[in-house]
């Protein structure tokens, strides 16, 4: 698009913070006014984007996993920023961040200090998500099916939304990529969702099946051949 149009685009660095704010002010008087602030701006949408049209495109990053495709210089770990730089805006009491860089950290290095974990490495990244499924996954999983609560609908600092963005998780170990595959399976329900982040991702090549089908939104940069793109859909 023209400079200009992007330009023009209201997502500037504390945007999303603003609006927040502003949010949970109208909705002061009624229980957790943040994190409904929160969840409302969540559920509504990252935006990542236009299409053809000069309309937004938003990605939905609220309660289903994603899996971010597409060869390298191909704008995929664009795309992943996108999704972040709208998630570090978020309160940090009610929206954790795990960040897994397989690049060695040289390429998300600039959200550490937002990340309540972080991992350059697949033993960091095995650490990391163990300790996630013990402390948060597993315990989130109990409650709920020991309650009448079918999902978490609102983050609160007891129960706070997670993230866990794994850049180049083709180069993850089998340890933790079965590790992803649960939380996949039982993460969404207590809201610690995976954004997903690699080249193509082919079950032939190593990827647990339950990891491939819990991962429900699909976005994709240009793939190699057929035979990805058609697996990405």
């Amino acid at each position: 698009l023209p400079l200009e149009r992007v330009r023009s685009y209201p997502w500037r660095p504390g945007y999303w913070a603003e609006r927040i704010r502003a949010r949970a002010a109208e909705l002061e008087g009624e229980d957790n006014p943040r994190g409904k602030a929160v969840a409302e701006i969540i559920a509504a949408g990252a935006p990542v984007g236009f299409d053809a049209d000069g309309r937004i495109v938003r990605a939905d990053c609220d309660d289903e996993h994603t899996c971010l495709m597409g060869q390298t210089r191909t704008g995929k770990s664009t795309l992943l920023e996108c999704l972040l730089h709208f998630l570090i805006e978020m309160p940090t009491d009610l929206v954790r961040l795990a960040v897994i860089d397989m690049k060695g950290g040289a390429h998300l290095n600039g959200y550490r200090a937002r990340a309540s974990a972080y991992a350059t490495n697949g033993t960091e990244a095995v650490a990391l998500l163990e300790a996630i499924a013990a402390q948060v996954v597993t315990p989130r999983w109990d409650l709920l099916r020991s309650t009448d609560r079918q999902k978490i609908t609102e983050p609160t600092p007891d129960e706070p939304y997670w993230y866990v963005i794994v850049d180049e998780g083709g180069k993850l170990p089998p340890e933790a990529m079965d590790l992803l595959a649960t939380m996949s399976m039982e993460g969404a329900a207590g809201h610690c969702i995976v954004i997903f982040s690699a080249q193509y991702m082919r079950t032939e090549d190593g990827f647990p099946r339950p990891l491939d089908v819990n991962l429900p939104n699909r976005m994709a940069t240009r793939l190699p051949d057929q035979t990805a793109s058609a697996k990405a859909m």
